[in-house]
């Protein structure tokens, strides 16, 4: 289990240092990142953002998906189809597939000094 938690850590922090891939620069009402359903994965499995940032979840499985978080539950996501939310508040948000709930990922909204708060972080169980 620590080395699940050290292994979740690190990676959090290689994404930090990669945050200009994952993260749109543009306007502050403009940001938008685009995260991928498929092969019954979240590709990238973590994303690091700013408040207001709105992710968009591309579901390219053959299969019917509803995404779930602390903050949402999402309707059905067919296949070849969207679905959005705005992230307006920091912290650390588990999502996972309710349909598949081996399909995780992570969002981690910033605080606008660079702090992030591990509220909501559980190890992604496709990192064991």
């Amino acid at each position: 289990m620590k080395l699940l938690l050290c292994l979740s850590a690190v990676s959090i922090l290689l994404l930090l240092g990669c945050q200009d891939i994952l993260l749109n620069r543009g306007e502050s009402n403009n940001r938008q990142v685009f995260v991928t359903m498929a092969r019954h994965q979240i590709n990238p499995s973590a994303v690091v953002i700013e408040p207001g940032t709105t992710v968009t979840w591309v579901n390219s499985d053959g299969i019917t998906h509803a995404l779930e978080s602390r903050l949402f539950t999402s309707p059905e996501i067919r296949g070849n189809a969207n679905w959005s939310f705005v992230f307006r508040r920091e912290g650390s948000y588990n999502v996972h597939s309710s349909i598949l709930p081996t399909m995780e990922g992570l969002v981690i909204v910033r605080h606008s000094d660079g702090r992030i708060n591990f509220t909501d972080t559980k190890p992604i169980s496709g990192s064991q």
